[in-house]
């Protein structure tokens, strides 16, 4: 129930919106069907059994650490009830929140709280459960109003700081809950991830129809993780703001702002502007190899490159996959890769061979450039654009 009119409601950002009906005139307008969760369940489904990468630098001694605000205007009783009988509420670190025993009355675990005062007492047995529980932090009463402060406009992506590279390289827990995964390896602008969440606005894109080949028509957009690679900095505005309506959507799609190849390092990307009109073709001639012939003055970046295959390994193929639902039908999960990355998918591809990754890859899609020669791939230069076509 919204509840407008209890303790101001309306003109407090809905704040008593509640299972517990306060108000006393009509529930016209006032009900509303909404989802609950097992947050029990999903916590140890989801975050209590998360894969936790290295601690970094700025990490030192402090361990993993997992805290919860809780103000759910009367459902605390059952949820911190039902989280202490499944052992639950003593693996998160600190839980800090609000209590209402307003609420009653209220039937937790079997046992009917009629007054405003029983519900107290039960609040006060829970709370020295929470503390005194094996491994329990506690609970911090704290009635904390603070979201009426807000009023602040969001950042726009130049303003966001920049990306944690090494911090998203190390997070092996990125694609875990994604049923079919969708590897752009040199995305440009990302719009292939737009192909694939919103077809219908790109009735001419020929792959569109390869989504719906190994996704299926009828798909769960939720459940589909897009990891969009691409290092050119040019791109950072217009990835991180589709990254962010995404989001807002719930839909995972990952901007990973480094190159791929076949070791984790630094590389130097000329833009080569000149390039097939590089400069009014969204610098798609970005690579480690410079065709222009003019001086390499403003033209040389320097990026991060990952080893494509171990990241792979230890994100994508590992992953823990949800189970299929309505619309996967006998669908397998199912990954696939799109690749355009100017001349580095000679050394990527032979790594991926040779580690085993390729071949987990249900369909690798994408462009190869033999023009980028001479390359040593796997100790063997092939000088001649001849030569690396042979290879």
């Amino acid at each position: 129930y919204r509840n407008y009119d209890y303790v101001a409601g309306a003109t407090h950002e809905e704040w008593g919106f509640s299972i517990h009906f306060h108000d006393g005139q009509s529930t016209t307008d006032q009900a509303v069907k909404v989802t609950v969760i097992d947050l029990s369940k999903w916590l140890q489904d989801v975050v209590l059994s998360r894969k936790i990468p290295q601690a970094n630098e700025y990490d030192g001694d402090r361990q993993p650490t997992v805290i919860m605000k809780m103000d759910v205007e009367g459902s605390e009783y059952k949820t911190l009830h039902h989280m202490l009988e499944e052992g639950t509420a003593c693996q998160i670190y600190k839980i800090i929140g609000e209590m209402h025993p307003d609420t009653a009355p209220q039937v937790v675990g079997g046992v009917e709280y009629k007054t405003k005062e029983e519900l107290k007492g039960f609040q006060q047995d829970l709370l020295v459960r929470l503390r005194k529980g094996e491994n329990c932090h506690g609970f911090d009463l704290f009635d904390d109003e603070e979201y009426l402060h807000d009023g602040m406009p969001y950042p726009e992506p130049d303003d966001l700081p920049s990306i944690g590279v090494p911090e998203l390289i190390a997070d092996t827990s990125l694609a875990d809950g994604c049923y079919h995964v969708f590897i752009d390896a040199g995305s440009n602008r990302g719009v292939h991830g737009r192909f694939l969440f919103e077809p219908h606005l790109y009735p001419k894109s020929k792959f569109v129809h390869k989504f719906d080949e190994y996704f299926g028509t009828n798909r769960t957009l939720q459940n589909i993780c897009v990891f969009a690679f691409e290092p050119n900095p040019y791109h950072n505005k217009s990835q991180s703001t589709t990254q962010a309506a995404y989001q807002r959507m719930g839909w995972r799609y990952h901007y990973m702002p480094f190159g791929v190849g076949d070791e984790n390092g630094q590389l130097t990307f000329y833009r080569n502007y000149d390039f097939v009109g590089g400069a009014t073709h969204e610098e798609w001639g970005f690579s480690i190899h410079f065709h222009d012939g003019q001086s390499t003055t403003d033209q040389a970046v320097k990026v991060t490159v990952i080893d494509l295959s171990k990241w792979l390994q230890d994100v994508v193929l590992s992953r823990k996959i949800p189970q299929a639902n309505e619309y996967d039908g006998d669908r397998q999960p199912t990954v696939i890769m799109k690749m355009d990355v100017e001349g580095s998918e000679y050394k990527t591809l032979h790594h991926m061979l040779e580690e085993g990754t390729a071949c987990q890859i249900y369909k690798i899609i994408g462009e190869m450039h033999p023009d980028t020669a001479p390359q040593v791939v796997g100790g063997v230069e092939y000088k001649t654009k001849e030569e690396l076509k042979g290879f």
